[in-house]
C-alpha cells in the first residue's frame, strides 16, 4: 500500500511540473526562438534587377547603386533600411526572425513591395526583386477634323514624344476617340 501511495505522488508531482512548464519567447513567424528563448537572428540579402522601357536588363554600376530598400516586421512594427551597391546587392545584417513586407524603389524605375515573408533567422534569407523604368511616353498634342457629308473623319497631327530608347520590338498602341459631334 505503501508503494502505491509514493507512486501516486510521484505521479502527480511529475504530471503538475509537466503541465506548469511552458515556452518562453515568440515561435514562428511571429519570431522563432533558439534554445535559450532569445529571438534568433540572421542576414536578408539578395539582388535587385533594373531593367529599362525596353525590358533590357541594365548592368552599369551607377544605376545599380542606390536604390532604396525599407522592410517592416509585421509583429513590431520595426522598420530597417539599406541601399544597394554598384552590384546591386543589398544586405540587411542581424535582423530578428519574424514577417516582413519588403519595399524597394529608384527615382525613375518606381518601386515594389512584396508582402509577408516569414524569416525564421538563424542563417540567410536570399530574396531578389526587380524594377522597371516608368514609360516616358506620352501623347503632346491631337486635332480632330470633321468630314462633311458622307465623308469619314480624319485625325491629324497626333504626335508622341518618347525618351525611351528604341528597341528591336515593335511598340503598338491605340488612340480611341469619342464625340458625339464626330460622324
Amino acid at each position: 500500500m505503501k508503494n502505491i501511495l509514493i507512486q501516486t505522488t510521484l505521479s502527480l508531482v511529475i504530471i503538475t511540473l509537466a503541465l506548469s512548464c511552458t515556452k518562453t519567447g515568440a515561435t514562428g513567424a511571429t519570431g522563432a526562438t533558439g534554445a535559450s528563448g532569445v529571438a534568433m537572428t540572421g542576414n536578408m540579402e539578395g539582388i535587385i534587377s533594373i531593367y529599362d522601357a525596353g525590358n533590357l536588363k541594365q548592368t552599369s554600376p551607377t544605376l545599380l547603386a542606390g536604390d532604396s530598400l525599407t522592410i517592416t516586421n509585421n509583429g513590431t512594427g520595426a522598420v530597417y533600411k539599406t541601399i544597394t551597391n554598384s552590384t546591386g546587392s543589398y544586405t540587411f545584417s542581424n535582423i530578428p526572425s519574424g514577417t516582413y513586407s519588403f519595399t524597394v524603389s529608384k527615382t525613375g524605375y518606381g518601386y515594389e513591395n512584396v508582402y509577408s515573408i516569414e524569416f525564421l533567422g538563424g542563417g540567410t534569407l536570399y530574396r531578389d526583386l526587380n524594377l522597371s523604368q516608368i514609360p516616358t511616353t506620352s501623347v503632346v498634342a491631337t486635332q480632330a477634323v470633321q468630314s462633311t457629308g458622307t465623308g469619314t473623319p480624319t485625325v491629324h497631327n497626333v504626335v508622341v514624344t518618347t525618351t525611351v530608347s528604341p528597341s528591336p520590338e515593335t511598340i503598338e498602341g491605340m488612340i480611341f476617340v469619342s464625340s458625339p459631334n464626330l460622324i
